[in-house]
Parts: C-alpha cells; sequence; structure tokens
C-alpha cells in the first residue's frame, strides 16, 4: 500500500512537472530564436526535457526499460558532439546525466550504499591532491577539471543504474539490452573490418577525427571507440555476459544459440583489434566461467577432474601453438601486412611475436612504468595533483601507475579498495545465489564479477578504460544495475517492502 501511495503521489505532481518542463523547453526555443549560444540553449531545452523524464524514471512502467535502453545505446553508438563544447570530447550522456542530477540528486537523498561512499574518499582524494598541488605551484589547467568531474561522472550513472535495477525484472531485461547493444558493435565492427559499402569512408570520420582516424586506419577496426584497445576491452565485457548467460541462465535452446554465436563474434572482433590484453583476458574468463559452471553442476566426482584437466590441455596445446606461429608471422611479416591481412587471428599472434620485446627493460611499456613510478615517488602521499601541464607525458601505460603519480598513495588505495569491494560483493552474491539456487541472480553477480575483472586487468596495461567516459560509463552503468537488484532482493528475502523509492 505504501509503495501504491508513492506512485499516486508521483503521477498527482504530473502538471506542475508539465508546466516546468514546458517553460524550460520555451525558453530553450525562445533563447534559439534570438541567437543565444547553442550550449546554454541545449541545457535549458535539456532541463525541460528531463522534468518530463523523470516520472517515467521513477514508477514501475515499461518506460524505465526504454530509458536503460536508450542510455546504453546513446553511450556506445552516439558520437562526440561537435566541437563548440570544446576539445573534452563531450557524449550526449554526460550531458543527458547532467540535465537528470537534480532529479538523481533528490531520489538518492534517503539511499546511500557503500559505493556511494567510496566513490566519495576518491573523489576527497583527488581534491586533496588538486588543492595541495595548488599550494605547491601546480595549479589545475581549466582541461584539468574534468579529472574532478569524472568521479561526478561514475556516481551519476551508477545511481541511474541502482534505480532502473531496483525490480527483478529490471535487472534481467537490462542485460539483455547490453547484450543486444553488443551485437549490434560486432556487426559494426566487421563492418568496418571488411569495409562492406564503404564504410569506413564514412562512418568512421563520424566517430574519430583528424589525427585519430588516421591513426586507427592500420587497425581496420574501432567501433565506435577512440581506439581498439577501448573496444576489445568493451567486447570482452560482451563475452563475459554472453557466455554467462549462456552457461547459467534457463533459456530455451534458440537463444542459447544466438549467446554461443554472440561469444563467438565478440572473441572475433577482439581477435581484429589485435589487443594483446583484451586476447588473454577474454580467454582467462571464458576458461574460468565454464570451470565454474562446470564444478557448480551436478555431475560425477570423476567427471569433473578429468573434463577439467581435457581443458587445460586443450589450452595448453592452443598456447604451443600459437607461441610457434607468432614467432614464424613475426619473422615473415611486417606490421602493416600483418594488420592487413584480413585474417584477424594473424594481426593478433604478430602483436604476440613482440611479448619478449615487451619484457625488455627498454621497451615503452617498462620505461613508461619506471617514469611513472620515479614521478610518483616525488609525492607519494597526495600526488602533484590532476594537472597535465607539469608532466610531459600524460600516458604511463598504466590506470593504477596514473592515479599513484597524481594522486599520491591515497588515492591508489581509494582507487583499489573501489574496484575490490565491487569484485567482493559480487563474489559473495553469487555464492548466495548457489545457495539459493537463483540462476538469475548468479548471472547478474558473474556479470558483475568478471566486468570489473576485466576492467582492473586492463588497468594493468593501459590507463584509457576507466579514464574514458564512454568505456567508464559501461561499468557504472553495470555497478548501479548489480547493487540496485542486490539491494532489492535482500530487501524482499528480509520481508520488506517493496518500494522504488528505498
Amino acid at each position: 500500500m505504501q509503495n501504491l501511495s508513492n506512485v499516486t503521489t508521483a503521477r498527482s505532481k504530473i502538471p506542475v512537472l508539465g508546466s516546468f518542463a514546458l517553460a524550460f523547453i520555451g525558453l530553450g526555443v525562445l533563447l534559439y530564436g534570438n541567437g543565444a549560444n547553442i550550449p546554454l540553449t541545449l541545457l535549458t531545452t535539456g532541463i525541460g526535457a528531463g522534468l518530463l523524464l523523470w516520472p517515467a524514471l521513477l514508477w514501475r512502467s515499461p518506460f524505465r526499460i526504454g530509458l536503460f535502453f536508450l542510455l546504453i545505446f546513446i553511450i556506445v553508438f552516439a558520437p562526440p558532439l561537435p566541437p563548440f563544447f570544446g576539445s573534452a570530447n563531450w557524449r550526449i550522456h554526460q550531458l543527458a546525466l547532467i540535465v537528470l542530477a537534480p532529479c538523481i540528486i533528490f531520489w538518492r537523498r534517503r539511499i546511500v550504499t557503500r559505493v556511494d561512499a567510496l566513490i566519495a574518499f576518491f573523489s576527497l582524494a583527488v581534491v586533496l591532491s588538486m588543492l595541495i598541488g595548488t599550494v605547491s605551484g601546480n595549479p589545475p589547467l581549466m582541461r584539468d577539471w574534468f579529472e574532478l568531474a569524472k568521479p561526478g561522472f561514475w556516481w551519476l550513472i551508477y545511481s541511474f543504474g541502482l534505480g532502473l535495477g531496483w525490480r527483478l525484472e529490471s535487472k534481467e531485461r537490462a542485460l539483455w539490452i547490453l547484450l543486444a547493444v553488443g551485437i549490434g558493435c560486432i556487426l559494426l565492427a566487421l563492418a568496418q573490418y571488411s569495409d562492406q559499402g564503404g564504410v569506413n569512408s564514412w562512418l568512421t570520420p563520424v566517430f574519430l577525427s583528424g589525427e585519430a582516424h588516421l591513426s586507427s586506419i592500420s587497425y581496420r577496426v574501432v567501433g565506435t571507440f577512440v581506439s581498439p584497445a577501448l573496444l576489445s576491452t568493451f567486447m570482452t565485457t560482451v563475452l563475459n555476459v554472453a557466455l554467462v548467460a549462456a552457461l547459467f541462465s534457463q533459456q530455451q535452446k534458440w537463444l542459447r544459440i544466438i549467446l554461443i554465436l554472440s561469444v563467438g563474434g565478440a572473441f572475433t572482433v577482439i581477435l581484429m583489434t589485435a589487443s594483446k590484453s583484451g586476447f588473454l583476458a577474454g580467454i582467462l574468463s571464458a576458461v574460468g566461467l565454464m570451470l565454474i559452471h562446470l564444478w557448480s553442476s551436478r555431475g560425477s566426482a570423476l567427471a569433473k577432474p578429468l573434463l577439467t584437466s581435457l581443458l587445460v590441455a586443450v589450452i595448453a596445446g592452443t598456447g604451443i601453438f600459437m607461441v610457434a606461429r607468432s614467432d614464424r608471422i613475426g619473422t615473415e611479416m611486417t606490421p602493416q601486412q600483418a594488420l592487413l591481412s584480413g585474417n584477424p587471428l594473424t594481426a593478433t599472434l604478430y602483436r604476440f611475436s613482440y611479448i619478449a620485446e615487451d619484457l625488455d627493460p627498454d621497451s615503452i611499456r617498462l620505461t613508461d612504468w619506471r617514469t611513472a613510478w620515479e614521478l610518483g615517488r616525488e609525492a607519494p602521499i597526495f600526488g602533484v595533483g590532476p594537472s597535465k601541464g607539469i608532466d610531459e607525458r600524460t600516458y604511463f601505460h598504466s590506470e593504477y601507475l596514473l592515479v599513484f603519480r597524481r594522486y599520491g598513495l591515497v588515492g591508489l588505495s581509494a582507487f583499489l579498495f573501489l574496484y575490490g569491494s565491487i569484485a567482493l560483493s559480487a563474489y559473495r552474491s553469487f555464492r548466495e545465489a548457489q545457495t539459493r539456487q537463483d540462476a538469475q541472480q548468479q548471472v547478474m553477480a558473474l556479470s558483475m564479477l568478471t566486468a570489473v575483472l576485466v576492467f582492473a586487468t586492463d588497468g594493468i596495461f593501459s590507463n584509457g578504460a576507466t579514464s574514458d567516459f564512454q568505456l567508464s560509463a559501461v561499468l557504472w552503468w553495470m555497478v548501479g544495475l548489480f547493487y540496485g537488484s542486490t539491494r532489492y532482493e535482500k530487501r524482499c528475502l528480509s520481508g520488506g517492502t517493496r518500494s522504488i523509492y528505498g
């Protein structure tokens, strides 16, 4: 009854919200007609649209899933906004979250989770580093303020997912939405790789411009992301979700076939990107999920170790073949020949032929790691702040070393604890779901666990997955969905009310 009362109260406010919404939209149109700058016009009109969307966000209606689909769709597929927003590579979902921020903050006023505290702690570390850096003669530049905005965007999209993942039905549909968007990105990447219909001449420049577009040509595929590495991380996440759904959900046979085909398509795109870290993360997560499914099933005690040994033997044999084949490719082909060979496996094996060079003390990656470590030791506690003007280079091939350089041990500890807390919560949720034999929650928990492990692994070898506004939005979208559904289930199991207002 309480839940019904809340919804009825919300619906009674429709005329008020509609009046304010029309006023803001009318103001935006008026400003545009009088020649006002475009960002102000879009922001004013967006606030009006946000006021209309907000009731749909809270009600138990199909509009909530529609908003969920719209957000993840524009995160993955919408190109960067035009240059009048500056050189910050703004995207539509960032403006949408800013418009909805007052509504989200109002809704979250009575709902606090552990993730909120962890994000706040990391934000505090960023602010302290910025203040100390300013006092030390390293004031932030205008573009450096976006580093402070990143935790804010994480929180906004986490809150969006938290609300929409509240219901048991919503969380399952949301994962299918993610898979549908992932399949769309797979098809786009395949079209780019084969240049079907001349797609690279008209589509890729929409997402990339200038030097970024020219440098991406040699890789053949970037999807809608800035670099092949970011696309590889997203595809590894899609691969994990599809494989978890195929192994642990209770679906019809034809749907399982589609899921397996999606796994194959995602792995093919990972090969197209020629990303070594994406390839290894995809292989390890797939093997790990198959082993978890094997040992959690009701098979005989003898079959489990035999199948495990067979799987390990197949992986070992494949690894030996890849090492031998990559050495041969590395001596027979040039980088351009391998990347443009038309065989995605060839390009990836070529990259593996240079692993020995990556481990050389003078390699670019290890040199960047040493540089970041030495710079970080200059201010090991709070760092030097996010200023990009103090260092000649801002890319150190490691998210963790970059955080250590900018925010010191305090910021790095908060960053690592944030990842660790999410992974631990997902693991505990999976074990609880196993005890209850809840297949739906097992899928949700394992999808979250594998996704955060992929992003955490990517952070070892690059500083893009967490820093990039587009890719990090996918992670925090899933984190919100996971915590919202977990919180809902705990309330139901304890006999609490099923209110969408928390």
